[in-house]
């Protein structure tokens, strides 16, 4: 989980190639994400812009492909790998930690345990909704709130479990001496 997250793939704003002539309007205006959303309907406007309605330049397509070029796909796909990564990743984790909550321990604090396990949930939920909104708007920054602290927190929590399991196991492996003492 802290790879996944030290990865900066959302810090990143991710726009198309700055060195085209169409690129300074983009930028400019600050809307990269519309325009890449509004070229899937270029198809189907029949050589009319989708935005204004004016007769398109006969090289406006491809200019704007220019613009989204590879480097803009390739880190799109690392945003769309990040979040697979991430969602599968912490439900992985939730899982194996909400079986804990119906195991046969008594040593664990099950309480406290059901308490951090619903504050990382709520966190991982809101950090998949901030990836989407990521995914929704490349040009955007975003950054994760990190769930860190709530694994330490239920590693703290099964170690003191481990402890009172070890002391018990001690006391049974000596049970003749401790019945004496």
């Amino acid at each position: 989980i802290e790879i996944i997250e030290s990865n900066k793939i959302l810090d990143k704003p991710i726009v198309g190639k700055e060195d085209l002539d169409i690129s300074s309007l983009i930028t400019s205006l600050k809307n990269s994400d519309w325009v890449k959303t509004g070229m899937n309907y270029i198809p189907l406007s029949k050589n009319k812009c989708p935005f204004c309605q004016q007769t398109l330049p006969s090289n406006f397509e491809e200019q704007l492909n220019n613009y989204f070029d590879k480097t803009y796909e390739e880190d799109k796909n690392k945003v769309i790998k990040f979040q697979n990564d991430y969602s599968s990743t912490t439900n992985n984790y939730i899982n194996e930690i909400d079986s804990l909550l119906n195991s046969q321990y008594e040593q664990l604090d099950k309480t406290e345990l059901k308490t951090v396990i619903t504050l990382l949930k709520k966190a991982v939920e809101t950090n998949l909704s901030n990836i989407t909104k990521k995914l929704e708007n490349l040009s955007q920054k975003i950054s994760l709130k990190s769930i860190i602290d709530y694994c330490k927190k239920i590693d703290e929590i099964i170690k003191e479990a481990n402890v009172k399991i070890e002391e018990h196991n001690y006391f049974i492996q000596n049970i003749k001496s401790e019945r004496e003492k």
